[in-house]
């Protein structure tokens, strides 16, 4: 089953950065074909509280740790990307992006 994977400014704008670290952009990359069509096989966890309408999918690279958080509307068939980052400050952001 294919998703239309859509991104919201913020995260876009942190994977056009990543270009400068070819193997963190090669890993987005990656998760974004996976995202398009196979996501449930992404290793992701649902957030709780009030965010628990979105997925976590957590990787490392570098020696760094990175987060994207995405919402899943199956009825369209589409897959939003909040916010992708580094695990720093990553759920204040977040938070404060939702509102």
């Amino acid at each position: 089953m294919t998703y239309l994977v859509e991104y919201s400014r913020p995260a876009e704008k942190f994977i056009k950065k990543s270009r400068k670290n070819k193997r963190l952009f090669e890993e987005f990359k990656l998760i974004n074909s996976q995202l398009g069509i196979e996501w449930q096989d992404l290793k992701v966890e649902r957030l709780s509280g009030e965010l628990k309408f979105l997925y976590c999918h957590k990787f490392r690279t570098g020696g760094v740790d990175y987060r994207i958080v995405f919402s899943v509307n199956n009825q369209e068939k589409k897959i939003f990307v909040w916010l992708a980052g580094t695990r720093e400050n990553f759920y204040k952001e977040l938070l404060k992006r939702l509102g």
